[in-house]
């Protein structure tokens, strides 16, 4: 018996507009001032999207998202398959990245960056 598995589509490239800079961490020394990152790396075809969050615990002390940036495995220039939290992009430092998948393939990465 044969199964049908849909396709799903890319994101539609009308919709990432935006262009980063990504900076893969390569080394950390654990205290934020000792770094060392990889070669930048520009990556257009992408979609920037401002988070908004509320914190309603008084005594949370988790950081929040500022922003987060789609990159489609097809459309965009460049698909950081091992992007990770403590890259860099415009600068501003990676909190966490989700890989959607698609059975197992990675669609696409939204990156949380503050």
């Amino acid at each position: 018996m044969w199964c049908i598995v849909p396709t799903i589509k890319p994101i539609p490239k009308n919709l990432l507009t935006d262009t980063i800079a990504y900076k893969p961490i390569l080394s950390d020394q654990g205290d934020g001032w000792n770094s060392e990152y990889g070669e930048e790396q520009e990556i257009s075809f992408v979609r920037v999207e401002p988070a908004t969050s509320m914190n309603r615990s008084s005594d949370s002390q988790g950081r929040q998202a500022n922003d987060i940036v789609f990159i489609d495995r097809n459309h965009s220039s460049f698909f950081p398959t091992d992007a990770k939290a403590g890259d860099l992009i415009n600068d501003r430092e990676v909190t966490r990245v989700k890989k959607l998948k698609t059975f197992d393939e990675i669609h696409h990465l939204e990156i949380e960056v503050v």
